[in-house]
């Protein structure tokens, strides 16, 4: 459905209270086919994978805690910081965060994103009360 498609990547944070990087993970499952090569790192069959399926994407922010290995990971898959506003795929990029994934959408970058609820609201400027009639807009995961 989304193949070679581009894709708005939000950060998966280090600590979150709302959990929202499971989600994305489960996301990212349902979309690729699964990567296992035995000489790759988890993250790195992941973001393989990733690469295999879109076209191109803005996955800006850290992929792994190393600095040193993330940006090997970033020259190796340069397609998944293609969609990037600047050239180091980091968190001061445009389109880095929850928020930075609907601008790149909104600018015509990419095709698709995965957003949490609590951003898609703050960024259109909707309130809780005003969701209801919004809603139906978008297709959610709850958990």
């Amino acid at each position: 459905m989304f193949g070679m498609a581009q894709i708005n990547h939000p950060p998966i944070p280090r600590v979150s209270l709302r959990q929202p990087h499971l989600v994305l993970l489960v996301f990212e499952s349902l979309l690729t086919l699964r990567s296992c090569d035995p000489e790759l790192s988890m993250e790195e069959n992941t973001i393989k994978a990733l690469a295999a399926f879109f076209g191109s994407a803005c996955k800006a922010g850290p992929w792994v805690l190393d600095p040193e290995r993330d940006l090997q990971l970033k020259t190796k898959y340069r397609s998944m910081c293609a969609a990037c506003q600047t050239s180091t795929c980091g968190r001061r990029d445009r389109y880095w965060g929850g928020v930075g994934a609907l601008t790149c959408l909104a600018d015509g970058v990419g095709d698709v994103t995965w957003a949490h609820l609590d951003d898609v609201l703050m960024y259109y400027g909707v309130s809780q009360q005003g969701f209801h009639g919004f809603k139906k807009i978008f297709k959610c995961i709850e958990y």
